[in-house]
């Protein structure tokens, strides 16, 4: 389930790297760090626009709770809304602080994670799921346990997914530098296919399909049976 949502140019700031937008018209951290609840709908889905971290734990019985944690006029600054399903984070305006920005979010069913920002995502504990689609445009990185049937992960920037667990299938595409790191994820059968200078690390026990037209390689561990071209300046290499 694809979904391109455009996003304004809402982070033009986070330390010293953009002095000169902040001086411009960012809004500058100050205060105490403070923690808020902000109340949403159901959704299935995450998407981050933004430089914060996201905490994200698994419940059957979700709070509708998203808990914010940042300096209070930069938590101001947070656009967090439901658009069919999916939980969007953006901001209303550019900010920096000094402070870390965090926020906690409890789900039941997660079906897609989007990233278009540096903010990361962190799974704490193991989600149980049955198709999950994982998505960096950014540069922002995800840390998952995963229980599921199938995932989908595609990278174009230069995010990072490290991933554990256990999968039916695990299809995998990156056109960017970012790399999965995914040899704690037992699969029956993955598909790789690498365009970009990304690398990926994959558990393969049957089947397992590689197309490499770039110049990132594939680490494979276990014992499938390969469907490999190349074409590209990468390589497959057996980590077993």
């Amino acid at each position: 389930m694809k979904r391109f949502i455009l996003f304004t140019l809402s982070i033009c700031a986070y330390g010293a790297m953009f002095t000169s937008c902040e001086d411009a018209f960012c809004v500058q951290g100050s205060g105490d760090v403070e923690i808020r609840d902000i109340f949403v709908e159901d959704f299935s889905g995450i998407e981050n626009r933004t430089v914060i971290d996201i905490y994200l734990t698994q419940s059957s019985d979700p709070s509708g709770i998203v808990e914010a944690r940042g300096q209070s006029n930069v938590l101001d600054q947070l656009d967090i809304t439901v658009i069919q399903g999916v939980l969007v984070i953006d901001n209303r305006e550019c900010f920096y602080t000094d402070e870390q920005l965090v926020l906690y979010i409890d789900v039941d069913q997660l079906e897609e994670i989007h990233l278009y920002g540096s903010g990361d995502v962190f799974g704490v504990g193991v989600f149980e799921v049955d198709d999950i689609e994982l998505d960096l445009n950014g540069s922002g990185d995800v840390d998952l346990e995963l229980l599921a049937d199938d995932i989908e992960t595609e990278i174009r920037g230069s995010g990072d997914i490290r991933l554990q667990g256990e999968a039916d299938s695990h299809d995998l595409r990156i056109s960017g530098s970012g790399d999965v790191e995914a040899f704690g994820l037992w699969t029956e059968e993955s598909d790789v296919r690498i365009s970009g200078s990304g690398s990926a690390e994959v558990y393969a026990e049957d089947v397992l399909d590689v197309v490499i037209t770039g110049s990132g390689s594939v680490y494979y561990k276990g014992y499938p049976d390969l469907n490999v071209t190349i074409t590209g300046s990468g390589s497959l290499i057996n980590d077993n």
